[in-house]
């Protein structure tokens, strides 16, 4: 096998280990909260990996409560919003893209966070 081939060979192992450790590693529940003056907020990513699905491909599940509070400093019934979608993970960019609004996020599976500008999320499992 002359150097070309070598060269070609061990990147496709190199792209094909890294797929699929994403797909390993990538799936599980991840948490961004916070607080403001006058409310809370939560939003949790579910990513997981349906039977089937090609490589670098997985189903989002999205959850963000929202607990604000009036005038007077009291709860007032928390607002709900579920969502579900698609997000793609591009092996070249080591980025993941929600679909279909088309956001990036980075990835850094050592450390078990997704990251869109100041954005993170951390992975609880």
């Amino acid at each position: 096998m002359n150097r070309f081939m070598q060269s070609c060979f061990i990147g496709l192992l190199v792209a094909c280990s890294s797929s699929s450790t994403v797909d390993q590693q990538l799936p599980g529940k991840y948490v961004r909260e916070g607080a403001f003056e006058a409310s809370t907020f939560k939003k949790e990513l579910t990513i997981s990996k349906k039977p089937g699905q090609e490589a670098n491909v997985f189903t989002v599940e999205t959850k963000s409560t929202t607990q604000r509070l009036d005038e007077n400093s009291k709860p007032l019934p928390p607002e709900e919003k579920n969502e579900s979608g698609t997000m793609v993970y591009h092996p070249d960019k080591k980025m993941l893209e929600s679909l279909p609004d088309g956001n990036f996020y980075s990835l850094d599976l050592q450390k078990g966070i997704i990251t869109n500008g100041k954005i993170t999320f951390t992975k609880v499992n």
